[in-house]
């Protein structure tokens, strides 16, 4: 073999070997590259997740606040309602202890009293509005007040 036909074959193992290396360049750099974006999607996958915990962690707090509230109203109705127990006994003894209370209490309540505790069934704001608006308006200044119905003694 001659010195041409050595140098030849270098040159072709160079050659071969220049393109594997680059060959080998571009898989190393397209590697990177989806390397690259698969950290770039963890990396927004953990900023969401952490943003997630975040919420959830609000939620919970407002959950907690409100199930303490829920508490309280739960304490304050049932004191209440000892409350209303205590009256509702004390009034029921009032009447069987005392004779003017009981006549008092058996009389019909005034006519007066009764209109205003006299409500239609009202199933929204339109019926509401209708209701206050056909009610007995009051009397203006200058007029004089109706007939009282006499006093009972």
């Amino acid at each position: 073999m001659t010195i041409l036909q050595r140098l030849l074959l270098k040159c072709i193992a160079a050659g071969v070997l220049l393109a594997l290396i680059w060959g080998l360049n571009a898989q190393r750099q397209a590697a990177n590259a989806r390397t690259q974006a698969a950290l770039a999607t963890l990396s927004q996958a953990i900023d969401n997740h952490g943003k997630a915990v975040s919420q959830l962690e609000a939620t919970n707090q407002q959950m907690v606040t409100q199930y303490a509230d829920m508490q309280a109203q739960y304490q304050r109705q049932a004191s209440l309602n000892g409350a209303i127990r205590t009256r509702v006994i004390h009034l029921e003894s009032l009447q069987r202890e005392d004779e003017n209370y009981r006549q008092w209490a058996d009389q019909p309540l005034p006519d007066a009293v009764v209109r205003l505790r006299e409500r239609p069934a009202i199933t929204g704001a339109d019926d509401y509005l209708q209701w206050l608006s056909t009610g007995d308006a009051l009397p203006t200044a200058g007029d004089s007040p109706p007939a009282e119905r006499p006093a009972s003694q």
